[in-house]
């Protein structure tokens, strides 16, 4: 049976996620024999895969070695590890970074620091590693009796103290747990994410996971209906979330919230696990959906069908002011796409004019120069600045024309993904202003009907 070897060097939490993943794909992989390095291993779950020591790996062959990994580490571990096949990011001998899969570059852009994640771990991998078959929502009720709470850090300890104790008057005959969820005492968590968040999922726990701000599905639970939980506003009403509380625990709709965000994990769309508004949404949500739909087609090629949520008067200005800012790179790239293409129909190996070369070359340079400030100050394109800055650099090509042609193809295609984000932005501001036209309207003419 061949084998192959997953590589997984970061943290508690990506360890617990790989083996989640694993364990959720393993029917896809029954032909290989499974093995897992994973160093920093904390969790306790168990799965159709061997763990494996650094000592081990060189007394094995593997037909394939995929790194999971972000870190540098294992970067430079990877590069001397012999095997046909090889998926994901590693060193090579001249020092520079190779990385193999347009899903593997996905997830080494994340190290940019992106301000949320809008795959979760567990698909990113599942992309990475080609696995298809589909994790379909199904309806689930919990009947468990049973609360586990937790204080999370930006909530002040004693205020959260007494929501714990009107829930317990309230549900007198429960059993009320402080800490994180038990394996065999199904019930509803409250409280803080950690590593094993997505465990808790596995284990038949309902979650409200309480978090300072929006991040996407970071800390998120794999699973369908769950709320992630986070402030609307710098002073919310905690009298509100004693009524989330209530809504979470009797699995009733969520309503009449004003000063918090609640976002619901579903599995509705075939792409996995994803982010259903129930409130007000953060000013960065429509940007989460964007990010969904477009990666997804250009990763997957993969058209999402996803009902972008309606915005506010603060999402409206944060949108303008990225459409101003996309416009602008917008029009840069068009310009080097425009040289590119005219330097290579004019190319003549037999009079080659090399500052003409050297020139567009420096254009390409300066694009990078540009978009790396422009993604250290604006978060939300960052990813796909960087995600095409990675992929320019591992062109292999050594000729003058072919190096031309293939940096054109990928500002080409970035170009083509810059402006669709800006298309989607651009309507979802024309959406929003046609519903306030519109309002408006309706009240001029029931005032004028008032007036008659």
């Amino acid at each position: 049976m061949k084998k192959l070897l997953f590589l997984q060097l970061d943290d508690a939490h990506f360890v617990a996620e790989t083996k989640l993943f694993l364990k959720r794909y393993a029917h896809e992989l029954v032909q290989y024999e499974l093995f897992l390095f994973a160093p920093n291993s904390k969790s306790k779950i168990s799965g159709p895969w061997k763990e494996i020591s650094k000592e081990e790996i060189s007394k094995n062959n593997f037909e394939m070695i995929l790194n999971l990994s972000l870190s540098e580490e294992s970067w430079e571990f990877a590069k001397d590890l012999q095997s046909p096949f090889f998926v994901g990011t590693r060193s090579t001998e001249m020092n520079t970074l190779q990385v193999i899969g347009h899903w593997s570059t996905y997830l080494l852009q994340l190290k940019g620091g992106a301000s949320f994640l809008p795959f979760h771990l567990q698909d990113i991998y599942k992309n990475i590693v080609g696995c298809k078959s589909l994790s379909l929502a199904k309806e689930k009720t919990w009947k468990y009796e049973v609360i586990y709470w937790q204080c999370p850090h930006f909530i002040n300890e004693n205020v959260f103290l007494i929501l714990v104790a009107q829930l317990k008057e309230r549900y007198k005959n429960w059993e009320f747990i402080p800490g994180t969820p038990q394996e065999n005492k199904p019930g509803f968590y409250i409280g803080p994410a950690n590593h094993e968040v997505s465990l808790w999922h596995e284990q038949n726990h309902r979650l409200l996971i309480l978090k300072n701000n929006f991040e996407g599905l970071h800390f998120a639970p794999a699973g369908d209906n769950h709320w992630l939980v986070n402030p609307h506003q710098a002073d919310p009403d905690f009298t509100e979330l004693y009524k989330l509380m209530i809504q979470f625990c009797e699995q009733i709709p969520c309503k009449e919230i004003n000063t918090w965000e609640v976002y619901q994990t579903t599995q509705e769309n075939l792409f996995g696990t994803s982010l259903k508004p129930l409130t007000m949404t953060n000013s960065n949500f429509p940007f989460y959906q964007f990010h969904v739909v477009i990666w997804q087609y250009v990763l997957n090629l993969f058209d999402v069908n996803l009902e972008i949520a309606g915005i506010n008067k603060d999402q409206e200005t944060t949108l303008k002011f990225y459409e101003e800012v996309l416009t602008k790179i917008n029009r840069f790239l068009d310009l080097i796409v425009s040289n590119l293409a005219d330097q290579l129909e004019h190319f003549d190996e037999t009079n080659f004019d090399i500052k003409k070369f050297q020139a567009a070359i420096t254009e390409i340079q300066d694009f990078e120069t540009t978009t790396s400030k422009i993604a250290e100050n604006h978060p939300l394109l960052r990813p796909f600045l960087d995600y095409y800055q990675i992929v320019r650099g591992q062109s292999e090509f050594s000729g003058l024309k072919d190096q031309l042609q293939d940096q054109m193809l990928i500002l080409s295609e970035q170009s083509g993904v810059l402006k669709a984000l800006l298309e989607l932005i651009s309507m979802t501001i024309q959406n929003y202003s046609s519903k306030i036209e519109k309002t408006s309207q309706g009240r001029e003419r029931h005032g004028n009907d008032r007036e008659f």
